[in-house]
């Protein structure tokens, strides 16, 4: 298997996780909270726990691709999948940003540290780099 098939996979299997993740946070969204009999409050808890478990462990596909791309890139053993891989790179980098600044908007939320707006920032950028190189890379791929 060469190196740009394992970047689509890593690229599908990656999306596919935070996707999952946002999906278990807005299924969350949708169920109400209520009191049990005895004063406690109930919640669907685990959404909230699987769907940040997802979200990082698609942080970490991408992160892991990442790394393998530098590595690649400046180890010279693939020159002629380098424009490849630098596109594959951009995906890559564009959904750590995206990530990190879901993480930013997190904190900002549940702190007085005004970190909403650079987390909005962080993310807006995330998501055109992504999508954008994910565009390149299949029209290179055509």
């Amino acid at each position: 298997m060469n190196k740009i098939h394992m970047n689509k996979i890593s690229a599908i299997v990656g999306s596919n996780l935070i996707l999952l993740g946002i999906v278990c946070l807005s299924i969350r969204g949708f169920i109400p909270d209520w009191l049990s009999v005895d004063g406690y409050l109930e919640e669907p808890l685990f959404l909230v726990i699987g769907a940040f478990a997802l979200m990082f462990a698609g942080f970490v596909v991408f992160l892991g691709s990442g790394l393998y791309n530098i590595m690649t890139l400046l180890s010279g053993k693939a020159e002629e999948e380098a424009p490849i891989l630098g596109r594959y790179l951009g995906v890559d980098f564009g959904m750590l940003l995206f990530c990190s600044g879901g993480l930013f908007v997190l904190f900002g939320t549940n702190s007085d540290v005004p970190t909403d707006i650079p987390g909005m920032v962080m993310m807006t950028v995330g998501m055109i780099l992504f999508v954008a190189s994910v565009i390149q890379v299949y029209r290179a791929s055509r």
